[in-house]
């Protein structure tokens, strides 16, 4: 298996988890760490009931008292086979129980910690220390230790562990029926600082947690080797593995104060009522779920008021249509609206209200029961099928919520009082289904309302129309700039989803006094980055506190000023 390999340029803290971490009279299992500063994300690599290796997963917690404490959920995840392509119905993950780490307690050394882990609600409590191997500590921001994924592969990874001249890996990935299962490579000499070569090991042992693990029942047997090779900022992996061999890319994992995470846990979210209490679709079936405020001109033209329960990945040209899955009601509630698509299109919207100030509605649901304003559902009442696009729309609104928009008179209640439909769930549920939520931490649940008054930020209409122009952040990465440039604005000029230059101005910066603005466009989406194609350019200029004048350029035609083609906007 071959692995390049990069250091990233990141803060060193002087009290930095990140590395393997065992108990030395329980030789066999470990646990690896990765701390990114403000956030901790960790692998238990453990055995079950079978004695098989099997591994689970801390996506993230929180810290206490001045990091001494971690406290966090586990999880227990099912993926595809390392060997196969990915199959989404094969993913499952779900809470398995609870972990805290001490990482200063009382009466025990320096550099010893207490792991405490419930898991199917028996409690365990371990002591562990950094596992030694190499000549130096792990420097986490200046050597290879940290969480590794593969770029088309997130379900599984490899934690890395550098001491001075010698690595430490643990690969975790999925066993022939998808059950969770891992490798590891031994601390390796690097040759050179940056490549090593070692054999690949599976290994088996008693069940972990329990109390004592017997050390001689764990084994191990070669199945392949591991080359690694530094350079760069990224990895590939090429495994040889039980005598096939495959190719990757990887690079590190990204949360807290290094790189983001691709889901979100441990949300920081506002109390709501647990008002749903049942997925609409299955959560094996979920590809990902896109929260509040994407963007899809034409039709939204504006960040959107619900979220998204995809089925399909069009990137991997899915068929929504092949892949159609049963939708059920999320929570009980009386049918208060119906809306059919009248192009002939099958989908059909669905609103539910719950009490006097609540409502849930779906959207792209082909109903297959007889359903009428004022039927009564149930959660978990089966309802029909997902329709022809590739996602479910699930939105709720809140009359107790209302978005603090400039003018509010331009929305519909839809938008006005929209909330997170996540934060409606609560429990295991809510927990697995923000997992699978494309959005950067801590805030999971997305934002509609951008608009700051007397600054660009925010949504803009025509003076003599509904045509609309937005200032908005991106649905995953809420730091990145998303522009929505109306389709048929200026002849020539192609409109859509646009993202600009990083050394562009934050719209949240621009106001009157500012003068024009250029914004360099490059098409986009509000999702998961996407490489995409230059657009050309935005000409802007706030007028006044409610006024903006924009135009249009194409890529060969870099703005000198307004023309006759500039459209002025109002809130």
């Amino acid at each position: 298996m071959l692995l390049v390999l990069a250091a990233f340029p990141r803060a060193v803290l002087a009290q930095n988890y990140s590395d393997i971490w065992w108990d030395p009279s329980e030789g066999g299992w470990g646990l690896s760490l990765a701390d990114h500063g403000t956030q901790l994300s960790g692998v238990l690599y453990a055995y079950g009931p079978n004695g098989r290796a099997t591994w689970y997963l801390i996506p993230a917690g929180t810290f206490s008292q001045d990091k001494r404490f971690f406290s966090g959920d586990i999880y227990y995840t099912w993926g595809s086979p390392l060997t196969a392509p990915r199959n989404p119905n094969q993913a499952s993950i779900f809470r398995y129980g609870s972990v805290t780490l001490d990482f200063m307690p009382p009466g025990l050394p320096p550099g010893t910690a207490l792991f405490n882990i419930t898991l199917s609600g028996i409690n365990y409590t371990k002591t562990v220390q950094r596992f030694p191997f190499g000549n130096a500590p792990a420097n986490w921001g200046s050597d290879y230790t940290d969480l590794w994924s593969s770029q088309t592969r997130s379900d599984w990874g490899i934690a890395l562990a550098q001491h001075g001249d010698a690595v430490f890996g643990v690969w975790y990935s999925y066993g022939a029926y998808g059950s969770p299962d891992w490798y590891f490579f031994p601390g390796a000499a690097l040759s050179g600082g940056s490549s090593f070569s070692v054999p690949l090991y599976f290994s088996g042992g008693p069940y972990v947690p329990s109390s004592p693990f017997d050390s001689s029942g764990a084994t191990s047997s070669m199945v392949g080797n591991v080359t690694v090779d530094a350079s760069h900022d990224q990895a590939t992996l090429i495994s040889t593995l039980n005598g096939a061999t495959k190719q990757w890319t990887i690079a590190p994992l990204q949360f807290g104060d290094g790189p983001l995470a691709v889901f979100c846990a441990a949300p920081q979210i506002a109390a709501a009522p647990t008002v749903l209490t049942a997925s609409p679709i299955n959560p094996n079936a979920i590809r990902w779920i896109t929260p509040l405020g994407n963007l899809n001109p034409p039709h939204h033209a504006l960040p959107t008021d619900h979220i998204y329960f995809y089925i399909a990945d069009p990137d991997e040209r899915e068929s929504p249509i092949d892949l159609r899955t049963e939708v059920v009601a999320p929570g009980a509630g009386t049918v208060s609206a119906i809306i059919r698509d009248l192009s002939g299109v099958p989908d059909t919207g669905i609103y539910v209200s719950v009490s006097a100030d609540i409502t849930y509605y779906l959207g792209h649901v082909i109903p297959d029961i007889q359903i009428a304003i004022g039927t009564v559902l149930q959660a978990g009442q089966h309802i029909g099928t997902t329709g022809t696009a590739y996602a479910m729309d699930l939105g709720v609104i809140n009359r107790n919520v209302t978005q603090s928009f400039v003018n509010p008179s331009r929305y519909i209640d839809n938008t006005l009082h929209a909330d997170g439909p996540l934060k409606y769930y609560g429990g295991v549920l809510q927990s697995l289904l923000y997992l699978k939520t494309h959005r950067l931490q801590p805030e999971c649940d997305g934002k509609i309302n951008y608009d700051i008054a007397g600054r660009l930020s925010g949504n803009w209409y025509t003076i003599s129309g509904t045509t609309t122009l937005s200032f908005v952040g991106d649905t995953y990465d809420p730091t990145q700039i998303r522009l929505s440039v109306p389709f048929g604005m200026k002849p020539g000029v192609e409109g859509g989803v646009a993202s600009v230059d990083p050394g562009d101005p934050q719209p949240s910066d621009i106001s009157a006094a500012s003068g024009p603005i250029v914004y360099t466009l490059t098409s986009a989406r509000t999702n998961l980055p996407a490489v995409g194609a230059p657009l050309g350019y935005l000409l802007v200029q706030m007028l006044d506190d409610t006024h903006v004048k924009a135009e249009p350029f194409g890529i060969n035609d870099y703005p000198r000023g307004f023309t006759a083609g500039a459209l002025a906007f109002s809130r």
